[in-house]
C-alpha cells in the first residue's frame, strides 16, 4: 500500500470585515494484493489505483456585529481503477452554498434581538460505476432558523427546511425524486440555576416518487410527528434528568394502500447522578421504550380502513456505574447493565423475550509527562451473557511541537 498526499491552503484577510480561505488536497493511492475471484474464476494479483482531489473556497463578510454572510464552494473528484475486478468508479461533486445571518437591532422594539439565519445550498454529484448505468444526483436545500430570547429565563427557536433531491440515470431506468419538508420548534425555560426545561416538537414529511411506470408502486409519502421534553434538576453535585419522547411515523403508498403503516414510539430516560464520597460518584440510568407497529386494513370492502397493530415491543435498560478517581491521573469505572426486550405478535399472541446482562471494569490513565507531551490510556474488561468476554485497549500519545 502506498499513499501520497499533497495539501495546500491560503488565508487572505484584507480587512477586519472580510476573510477568504482556500484549500486543496490531492491523494494518490496504490494497493496491490492477492484476490480470489468468485464464480470459480482464477484469482490473481489485484492492483487498485485511486485518485482523490478536492478543493474549497470560503468567503466570509461581516459588515457589522449583527449582519454576516458566508459563501462556500466545494469541488471534488474521486476515481478508482481495478486490474481484475469490474469495479472501476468515478465520482464528481460540486457543491455551493450561501448563508446570511441577521440579528434584529434594538430599535425594532418587540422583535429586537431576534436572530435569523437563512441558508441555500445546491449540490450536483455525477456517479459512474462499471457495470451499472451512470447517474446524476441533484440536491437543493433551503433552510431558515429563527431564535429569540423572550426574557432572561425563556428562549424559543424555530427551524424550517425545504429539500429536493433528484436521481437522473443515463438510461432512465431508476429516475426518482425525493422531497422533504421539515419544521421544528424548541422552548428552553430556566427559572433558576437548579432547574432547566427544554420542550420541543418536530414535523417531517418525505415524498418519494419513482419516474418509470414499472417502479410507481414504490411511490410513498411518510410523515413523522415528534414531541419531547427534557427536565433537569441540579442540587450541588447531585442531578436528576428525565427525557420524554412521543413519536408517530406514518407511511402512505400512492398505489398500494395495503402497505400503509404506522409506527408509534413512547420513551422515558431517567438519569440520577450523585457523589458517594470525595472521589467516588454513582450514576443510575433507566431507559423505557414502548413501540407498536401496524397497518391499515378493511374488515370488508365497504368499510373504511382502520389501524390494526401487528406487534408490540417493550424495552427496559438499567445501568449502574460507579466511578472512583485516584488522584488526577487514574480513574476506575465499574459498570453493570441489564437489558430486557420483549416482542409480542398480536395475531398469534407469541411472546419473545431477550435478556442481556453485562459487567465491565474500565481503567483510564492520563498523564502529562511534560508541557507538550501527554499519555492517554484506556483498558476495559467486559463480561457479557450474550457474547464472549473480551478486553479492549486504547493508547493515545499527544505531542505538541
Amino acid at each position: 500500500n502506498r499513499r501520497t498526499v499533497w495539501d495546500a491552503s491560503a488565508d487572505w484577510r484584507p480587512s477586519s470585515t472580510f476573510n477568504a480561505r482556500g484549500s486543496t488536497r490531492f491523494v494518490d493511492d496504490l494497493s496491490e494484493y492477492w484476490d480470489a475471484l468468485a464464480n470459480n474464476q482464477e484469482g490473481g494479483q489485484e492492483r487498485k489505483t485511486g485518485e482523490d482531489w478536492n478543493g474549497q473556497l470560503k468567503l466570509e463578510w461581516k459588515p457589522t456585529e449583527d449582519v454576516s454572510f458566508l459563501s462556500d464552494v466545494r469541488i471534488s473528484d474521486l476515481q478508482g481503477d481495478y486490474t481484475l475486478q469490474t469495479r472501476d468508479f468515478h465520482k464528481k461533486n460540486r457543491d455551493a452554498s450561501i448563508e446570511g445571518k441577521l440579528v434584529i437591532p434594538a430599535l425594532a422594539g418587540p422583535i429586537a434581538g431576534t436572530e435569523i439565519i437563512a441558508k441555500y445550498s445546491d449540490d450536483l454529484a455525477e456517479n459512474s460505476l462499471e457495470g451499472t448505468a451512470d447517474y446524476e444526483q441533484k440536491t437543493r436545500r433551503l433552510r431558515l432558523e429563527v431564535k429569540r430570547e423572550v426574557w432572561r429565563k425563556l428562549n424559543i427557536g424555530f427551524t424550517e427546511e425545504i429539500y429536493l433531491q433528484q436521481y437522473l440515470y443515463q438510461d432512465g431506468s431508476n429516475d426518482r425524486d425525493q422531497r422533504r419538508l421539515f419544521l421544528d420548534g424548541t422552548l428552553n425555560y430556566r427559572p433558576n440555576q437548579s432547574f432547566n426545561g427544554i420542550f420541543s416538537f418536530s414535523w417531517n414529511e418525505r415524498q418519494a416518487i419513482s419516474i418509470p411506470e414499472v417502479n410507481a408502486g414504490n411511490n410513498n409519502t411518510s410523515e413523522a410527528y415528534k414531541v419531547s421534553g427534557d427536565l433537569t434538576y441540579t442540587r450541588r453535585r447531585m442531578s436528576i434528568n428525565q427525557r420524554y419522547t412521543i413519536q408517530a411515523d406514518y407511511t402512505f403508498y400512492d398505489f398500494n394502500e395495503d402497505n400503509n403503516t404506522l409506527v408509534r414510539t413512547n420513551g422515558v430516560l431517567t438519569t440520577f447522578k450523585t457523589p458517594l464520597a470525595k472521589n467516588t460518584a454513582i450514576t443510575l440510568r433507566h431507559q423505557y421504550e414502548f413501540r407498536d407497529r401496524g397497518s391499515y386494513v378493511r374488515s370488508s370492502s365497504s368499510e373504511p380502513r382502520r389501524y390494526i397493530p401487528d406487534s408490540e415491543d417493550t424495552r427496559h435498560v438499567m445501568t449502574l456505574t460507579v466511578t472512583y478517581a485516584i488522584g488526577k491521573t487514574l480513574r476506575l469505572d465499574a459498570r453493570q447493565m441489564f437489558d430486557r426486550r420483549e416482542q409480542r405478535f398480536l395475531a398469534t399472541d407469541r411472546l419473545t423475550v431477550r435478556d442481556r446482562g453485562e459487567w465491565s471494569l474500565k481503567a483510564h490513565f492520563e498523564q502529562e509527562i511534560s508541557e507538550d507531551f501527554t499519555v492517554d490510556l484506556d483498558f476495559t474488561k467486559t463480561e457479557s451473557s450474550a457474547e464472549r468476554n473480551y478486553w479492549t485497549g486504547r493508547a493515545q500519545l499527544r505531542r505538541r511541537f
